[in-house]
C-alpha cells in the first residue's frame, strides 16, 4: 500500500469523522447529549482512532502486505488519525468553554439572570439553552425560586473569575469596551 494512498484514508476518515461529529452535536440528542459535549467527542474521537486503525490493519491484510508494512500502516494512520482528533478537540473544547465561562462571568457580576437577559448577548437562543443546560448538570449554576439562574460555587466558577481577571489585567481597554455594551 502506497504511503500517499494511506495518507488520503486517514484524511477522509478525518474529515467524516468532523462530518459525523457536527451533525451528532447539532441533530442528535442521543449520540452526543449529557452533561458534558468534551467528554462525548473524546469517547468519538478514541472510537474513530480505533476503527481507522483497523480498517488501515485490514486493508493491509487483504492486500497481502508483509507484517512490517501493515504494522507501520496502521501505526501511522492511527497516529495520523489521533494528531488530527486532539487538534480538532481542542479547537472544539476552547469554544464551548470559553463560551461557558463568559455565562459564569456575566452571571457572577450581575448576581442573577433570566434566560431572557442571558439571550440578548448571544446570537443564538439554542446555544445559551445548551449552555445554560450543561452548567446545571454540571452543578456549576441552579435556578433560583423565581426560574433565574444564579451561580453555585465550583472549578468553572474559580477558572471564570481568574480567566476574567487575567483578561482584565493583560487587555482592560478591551474589558472595559465590553462592559460598556
Amino acid at each position: 500500500m502506497d504511503i500517499s494512498l494511506n495518507i488520503a484514508f486517514t484524511l477522509a476518515a478525518f474529515a467524516l469523522f468532523v462530518v459525523v461529529h457536527i451533525v451528532g452535536s447539532r441533530f442528535s440528542v442521543l449520540i452526543f447529549a449529557g452533561p458534558s459535549a468534551q467528554k462525548a467527542l473524546m469517547v468519538w474521537s478514541a472510537f474513530a482512532a480505533a476503527t481507522v486503525s483497523l480498517v488501515s490493519l485490514l486493508a493491509g491484510v487483504l492486500l497481502s502486505l508483509d507484517l512490517t508494512e501493515i504494522a507501520s500502516h496502521t501505526v501511522f494512520s492511527g497516529l495520523v488519525f489521533g494528531a488530527l482528533a486532539y487538534a480538532y478537540f481542542h479547537v472544539f473544547n476552547l469554544s464551548e468553554t470559553g463560551r461557558r465561562i463568559r455565562l459564569l462571568v456575566e452571571l457572577l457580576e450581575k448576581g442573577s439572570a433570566a434566560p431572557e437577559q442571558l439571550e440578548m448577548h448571544y446570537s443564538s437562543k439554542d446555544m445559551v439553552h445548551l449552555r445554560l443546560i450543561r452548567l446545571e448538570k454540571m452543578g456549576q449554576i441552579r435556578r433560583n425560586s423565581r426560574g433565574k439562574y444564579v451561580v453555585r460555587n465550583g472549578f468553572l466558577l474559580v477558572t471564570a473569575i481568574l480567566f476574567s481577571w487575567l483578561g482584565g489585567a493583560l487587555f482592560p481597554t478591551m474589558r472595559k469596551s465590553e462592559h460598556s455594551r
